[in-house]
């Protein structure tokens, strides 16, 4: 079933078949936490907003297909 990540009601993270949706748990739990680390692998990198807070670990590579599949 189609899940509704905006609602809060704990039925919306059962799917109907009675199971768990892990991922709209996860989702509805640290929808609104901050970032604590952010991997960046941009070929064309741009700064990143300087409003991220000091406890932020950001990750730079510029060369993605070391890092990632394509």
């Amino acid at each position: 079933g189609i899940v509704n990540l905006n609602s809060k009601s704990l039925g919306d993270i059962i799917h109907e078949d009675g199971r768990l949706n892990e991922r709209a748990l996860v989702f509805a739990l640290l929808r609104n936490v901050p970032p604590d680390f952010i991997w960046d692998c941009r070929n064309d990198f741009v700064e990143w907003d300087t409003t991220l807070k000091h406890n932020v670990l950001l990750n730079r590579y510029e060369r993605s297909s070391v890092y990632t599949s394509k």
